[in-house]
């Protein structure tokens, strides 16, 4: 063997042994990456399961100064907004209220309370936007588990019978056999009868 050859075999030994060194240490970098990952899934969910029970509060008092958060059916699932309320029927019972007003069709007080005994106020109602929960701007995490619950409940039967005024029109809507639907009636109004019924809706009277 020349020199020549001995010099080629020294630096293809080399070679192989730099790659070898970049295989191994890549491999403990991923190694370690999986870790660290793996212990990121597990802490997301430990949070995604602290359990909360709800409960219906009629006491007004508890939401004051609350504002909107959500809603409950997102804009692509506005068919399905009726579910809603038979859905917290199901749930909590009867509203602190329900009005004619469409724009405020009902409310209720709801108590979240998580296993350490801290309780979060939340409102859940209808407005303007339709079926919505407020809160305070910190309870995002806990309105987000709220919705789960109650739409994974099954909604009870009943009609509702309301008023737009933008329009003006009349809106049926309800659940039947576990299905929602919705109905729409403009009204033909003279400019009395329709400040008439402003007042009664908005309480101007």
């Amino acid at each position: 063997m020349n020199k020549q050859q001995k010099r080629e075999r020294v630096f293809l030994l080399v070679a192989i042994l730099f790659a070898v060194i970049v295989v191994i240490y890549t491999s403990a970098i991923q190694s370690s990456s999986q870790s660290e990952d793996a212990v990121a899934v597990r802490q997301n969910e430990s949070e995604e399961f602290v359990e909360y029970t709800f409960s219906k509060v009629d006491d007004e008092e508890k939401i004051w100064g609350t504002s909107k958060i959500c809603d409950i059916y997102e804009l692509y699932e506005q068919d399905k907004s009726p579910l809603a309320y038979g859905q917290m029927l199901t749930l909590f019972g009867e509203p602190l209220y329900t009005t004619e007003n469409l724009e405020n069709q009902y409310s209720y007080v709801i108590a979240a309370t998580d296993t350490e005994g801290n309780v979060t106020y939340l409102n859940v109602y209808s407005g303007p936007s339709g079926p919505s929960i407020g809160g305070m701007p910190e309870d995002e995490e806990v309105t987000k588990k709220l919705v789960l619950y109650i739409k994974e409940a099954k909604p009870t039967d009943y009609e509702y019978v309301g008023y737009y005024m933008d329009i003006p029109c009349k809106v049926t809507m309800g659940v039947r056999d576990g299905e929602p639907y919705m109905m729409q009636e403009i009204l033909n109004l003279t400019d009395e009868e329709f400040e008439q019924m402003y007042k009664e809706l908005y309480g101007l009277e």
